[in-house]
């Protein structure tokens, strides 16, 4: 292996192209990447990100069409390996228990999230004092709440100030969003059990915010939300990025960070569509690629003074990788409540069973959120189950008549992913492969608390 830490030179008949020197330069143009640079930027500093995907085109989103539910499950596919855009790289995932969902473009995985906004509690960064697993964090709820408001602001969050979940409650920028007929069943449930509920937190408008539009309810927020009102981070962020300054350049497949004499990050080689090889040097590099994509990189700038990769002394990288899973249950009721409508992240959720308690047996977090379920008419004729004879009566009686119950119990089950075998990238010659040359193979698995 050849180890450089010069700009690299042409390859394959490839031009090099050096830019113009940041003062930090961001890779991945997701929400973690797009708070740091609009800070950055609006601080006076040159920004430069680098992302693989492109800038979205909300033209092309078709949830306004008849035709979205078809499109949903390929081209705008939350799944990379079903998706196969130029800017996605493949997964290898047959080692892998949990399906991984990732979306390269700028604005990352938030293009296509449905957009539900809760908050750690004050119990999540001491878990280990108040539940016994874990670790706490060096930092409380009270010392980040001010930067949890801020990013609702930016956002534009829509939600119900009082959650007696949180202390001193949340003052959300917006209203809350409707909570529609099957919504106000699930609230008089858990009422009638004595149950905690509340409107959930969604970062989707209410009301026009900022030059974007609100909400129209159409409940395709998954595949691409047309009018803006759904809070991606090429629109809270990105753009203000450009406007103060900053650049991004999309289309960009970082291969490595390279180093300087002195062995600190001096910048990134990158190839663009066409192959050309680039180096982008800057004072600071920021690695915001998302969990797999980020190690992915760092274990691909491996250096003669760091073999196993860059910030990998501790032997961790590429990890223990957190995911955000969940199960949900979904129920059918006798009456219409129009459950096609809305948006898709949550109308209400419960915190009843969110801290830990020995009564029920498991430490934290158990947080019930309740929405319409996908309930389209493709997708519940589809799920039906039933064809031929009967098949009508059966779409009839699901079709907006159906709830989904979601369990995020994000801290309770603990997960333990390892990223296994990244190949390293070598684009210089294959980067003709739209899939990006290089596969990323993860062997996951869970393990649960005791």
């Amino acid at each position: 292996m050849a180890w450089r830490t010069t700009p690299p030179r042409s390859d394959a008949g490839h031009e090099e192209v050096t830019g113009v020197h940041a003062d930090v330069l961001i890779i991945g143009a997701g929400p973690a990447g797009g708070t740091a640079a609009l800070r950055f930027a609006r601080a006076g500093l040159s920004v430069v990100c680098l992302e693989q995907g492109d800038w979205p085109d909300r033209t092309l989103y078709r949830g306004g069409e008849a035709d979205w539910e078809l499109t949903a499950t390929k081209k705008w596919s939350w799944d990379p390996n079903v998706r196969a855009n130029p800017g996605d790289y493949p997964l290898d995932l047959d080692d892998c228990t949990v399906r991984i969902a990732t979306y390269n473009a700028v604005g990352g995985g938030t293009n296509l999230y449905n957009a539900l906004w809760p908050r750690f509690t004050p119990n999540n960064f001491r878990s280990r004092t108040v539940a016994g697993y874990g670790e706490d964090w060096p930092v409380s709820y009270a010392e980040l709440a001010p930067y949890y408001d801020q990013t609702d602001r930016e956002i534009g969050v829509s939600g119900l100030s009082g959650n007696p979940a949180y202390p001193g409650g949340i003052d959300y920028p917006l209203p809350p969003l409707p909570i529609y007929p099957g919504g106000m069943r699930a609230a008089k449930a858990f009422a009638e059990l004595g149950w905690h509920w509340w409107p959930e937190p969604n970062a989707i408008l209410s009301k026009p915010y900022e030059g974007r539009n609100q909400c129209v309810a159409r409940g395709t927020c998954m595949s691409g939300c047309g009018e803006g009102a759904k809070g991606s981070a090429d629109l809270t962020h990105w753009r203000h990025v450009v406007a103060a300054g900053g650049t991004v350049r999309a289309g960009a497949r970082v291969t490595r960070i390279l180093l300087d004499e002195r062995g600190l990050a001096a910048g990134a080689e990158w190839f663009d569509d066409s192959g050309v090889a680039h180096f982008q040097s800057a004072d600071v590099v920021l690695c915001a690629a998302n969990g797999i994509g980020t190690a992915r990189l760092l274990l691909n700038s491996a250096h003669e003074r760091f073999r196993d990769g860059l910030a990998n002394r501790s032997g961790m990288l590429a990890k223990n990788l957190m995911l955000h899973h969940y199960a949900f249950a979904t129920g059918t009721f006798d009456e219409p409540m129009q459950t096609w409508r809305g948006h898709v992240g949550s109308w209400i959720g419960s915190w009843q069973f969110y801290e830990s308690d020995a009564a029920h047996g498991a430490p934290g977090t158990s947080h019930w959120t309740v929405g319409g379920g996908g309930a389209a008419p493709l997708t519940t004729a589809l799920g039906s189950g039933i064809w031929g004879p009967g098949h009508q009566d059966a779409v009839a009686s699901g079709l907006g008549r159906t709830l989904m119950d979601r369990d995020h119990a994000a801290l309770r089950n603990h997960e333990r992913h390892q990223i296994r075998d990244l190949v390293a990238a070598r684009c210089g010659r294959d980067i003709a492969n739209a899939l990006g040359c290089n596969v990323v193979g993860l062997q996951c698995g869970f393990y649960f608390a005791a």
